[in-house]
């Protein structure tokens, strides 16, 4: 529950433009009255909903009084009418509204390990109603007073919680702005003895394994089902391989990737959308046509990993194929050039390397490299033909990015790699992040060419490998200051200053996406500036926005020590700024002074009294700043400069 008044506030100012945009968020849980299924500091993740679909057992975000409860649906009445009770709680909240639900909560995220768990779907259902009958028998027999029974009855609800907690969703983490739900592989032995397949027609060999996919990653319609196979064709056709694979009876088509550089390791990937998927556990069914080598077995090794958020449409680009081989202790392959994966892409890999070979994911997040997530890693055997098949997973860092592996041994191997579009592409385009000591401290700023449904920034100082956060909020990004959160001019800059640095430290910036996607830019090391200080004033918190009254006006005086100006670009002129210039002194204009970085309202007897016309067609405004048109918003007005009508701005 959050239940400080400001910080109510301002969290439920974000949320309700969220919702009312149809966007997902998340937020930190605080308190105990949902325990054991949501624990203190938790984050949890709301999406919109239809009140009309809502049912007994779904968890709900939702107003109460000046604050906010997550709390669970346990009855339904009716004209919209819902009760709802903290799980760790004995008696229900007061009857709510529809009209009073802010979303409905999907799935718990772990703050010290990213885990995430799905809280929607089948089996979370079941173990509430599961613990509900348990509780409601318990009362019962107590009030009859026969307490062996009620231990019996305890006991059979207990054991019914424990079957089902192991089929319980659990996400991994998130690759980029692309998140990871459940990986497995399964090992195979593909015809000789001791054969795990069975015979089809002529060469071929029928394979099944199962994979799990939980419903939080096909609630926002962005799943997206990874499977890869890494072979060993040693001693059988270089042309044996997978053929055609079905999930849960849909053809996954051709595969994106079928790799075979000649060295007896073949990689090969397919994916299926989000569209053709489904909840639950399902068969995937695999042909291989095993070529040569009569009664040679053939490793394999098969893996699958459901990712979502996710961008459906792949267009002519995605996905991004790289691939690779050779013989040494290091597998590796690289995107680059126009190959290179955009910034909160999601980044799979698939390696086949001799059996007995044990492989660790890179995780040194030196550019070009990556920190990488192992999905699986598995052997098929001990023989010559058997093959170790691993998977790591990465994110997207806009430039060129090489995916490594490292090998126990110098061995020969083959490594393949698919990158997919994010669902939300990179919030934020970071032209500059630096540190410079200053007299005062150490001065961190970095400024931005571009911004989309930036939520803001948090800054962390790293010191022998941890990371500390320095700054007491979030650094508030343009979906704070501008109410549209619309692409914002270029040129902005952001500061902020650690006045207890450390010697040796390193300095990271994270941008914060309104749909949770966190991006790490960094690290940068401390510089030294030999010129005058400057009065640099620290750019604007959520705790500023919390206890600020409006945010609405320039003239606010509790911004007053919060801004941070721009820095002034030299703008660089062309025959289309030219053109732009001499076609804007034309029309009527008024000129408008923006001496800090802040939201700006200006009024409509303001843009009268400037010389701007009364009659002036509110949809035909337009603000331009050095030749680049800027986003504003136009309140109260239909359609002439009607004096309720205001211009909104970020300047």
């Amino acid at each position: 529950m959050i239940e400080d008044r400001a910080q109510a506030r301002a969290f439920g100012a974000i949320a309700d433009e969220l919702v009312a945009a149809g966007l997902s968020f998340r937020f930190q849980a605080r308190g105990r009255s949902m325990l054991p299924a949501i624990r203190d500091g938790e984050i949890l993740h709301v999406q919109p909903v239809d009140t009309a679909t809502i049912r007994v057992a779904d968890l709900v975000l939702f107003k109460d009084g000046a604050g906010f409860k997550a709390h669970r649906i346990v009855q339904r009445r009716r004209n919209d009418v819902f009760v709802t009770r903290g799980d760790a709680g004995l008696e229900p909240d007061n009857a709510i509204r529809g009209s009073q639900i802010m979303g409905k909560i999907i799935a718990k995220e772990c703050v010290e390990t990213g885990r995430v768990v799905g809280l929607d779907g089948l089996m979370p259902r079941m173990k509430f109603f599961a613990s509900e009958g348990k509780r409601f028998i318990s009362r019962r027999f107590r009030r009859a007073g026969t307490a062996q029974s009620t231990h019996l009855v305890t006991t059979f609800f207990l054991v019914s919680v424990i079957l089902i907690l192991p089929f319980t969703a659990a996400a991994q983490q998130t690759v980029g702005g692309v998140a990871l739900d459940n990986a497995n592989s399964q090992i195979f032995t593909v015809g000789g003895n001791g054969t795990t397949c069975t015979a089809g027609a002529g060469t071929t060999w029928n394979c099944t394994f199962t994979h799990t996919t939980n419903a939080v990653a096909l609630s926002t319609s962005t799943g997206l089902l990874v499977v890869g196979f890494s072979i060993n064709t040693q001693g059988n056709g270089l042309d044996s391989q997978v053929t055609a694979i079905t999930y849960n009876g849909i053809s996954m088509g051709s595969p994106a990737v079928n790799y075979s550089p000649g060295n007896n390791f073949r990689i090969q990937i397919y994916y299926l959308k989000s569209a053709a998927l489904t909840s639950g556990t399902h068969t995937v069914a695999f042909t291989v046509n095993k070529t040569g080598g009569q009664g040679n077995p053939l490793g394999l090794v098969a893996g699958a990993i459901t990712l979502y958020q996710v961008k459906q449409d792949f267009g002519a680009i995605y996905p991004i194929v790289a691939t690779n081989f050779g013989t040494s202790a290091t597998a590796s392959v690289s995107f680059s050039g126009t190959n290179k994966p955009g910034t909160n892409d999601g980044v799979i890999d698939v390696l086949g390397v001799a059996q007995g070979t044990t492989v660790t994911p890179n995780t040194n997040p030196t550019p070009p490299l990556v920190f990488e997530n192992k999905l699986w890693s598995a052997q098929s055997g001990t023989s010559g033909q058997d093959v170790t098949g691993a998977s790591s997973s990465a994110g997207g860092i806009g430039a060129t990015l090489t995916m490594q592996e490292g090998l126990t041994a110098s061995t020969a191997w083959s490594l393949a790699a698919i990158a997919v579009p994010a669902s939300q592409p990179t919030a934020v385009k970071t032209d500059a992040f630096s540190a410079t000591q200053t007299s005062n401290g150490i001065l961190l700023s970095w400024n931005t060419s571009g911004e989309m449904h930036n939520l803001g920034f948090d800054v962390y100082r790293e010191i022998a490998g941890q990371k500390v956060k320095i700054n007491p909020s979030l650094i508030a990004g343009s979906a704070l200051l501008m109410r549209q959160a619309q692409e914002q001019h270029g040129a902005r800059t952001y500061g902020w200053m650690d006045r207890a640095p450390a010697s040796g430290g390193l300095y990271w910036l994270e941008d914060v996406d309104l749909n949770g996607t966190r991006t790490m830019h960094g690290p940068v090391s401390v510089g030294f500036d030999t010129s005058p200080s400057l009065a640099v004033t620290r750019a604007i918190t959520m705790q500023d926005l919390a206890h600020a009254t409006s945010i609405q006006t320039s003239a606010n005086p509790s911004f007053a020590s919060a801004h941070v100006r721009e820095a002034v670009a030299k703008p660089k002129f062309s025959a289309t700024n030219r053109e732009i210039g001499f076609r804007l002194a034309s029309p009527p204009a008024v000129k408008i002074l923006a001496d800090h970085e802040g939201w700006y309202r200006v009024t409509q007897p303001q843009l009268v009294a400037a010389g701007l016309s009364f009659s002036a067609e509110a949809r035909s405004l337009h603000l331009f700043a050095e030749g680049v048109e800027q986003p504003i918003r136009i309140t109260g007005a239909s359609s002439r400069l009607l004096r309720t009508a205001d211009k909104e701005f970020i300047g």
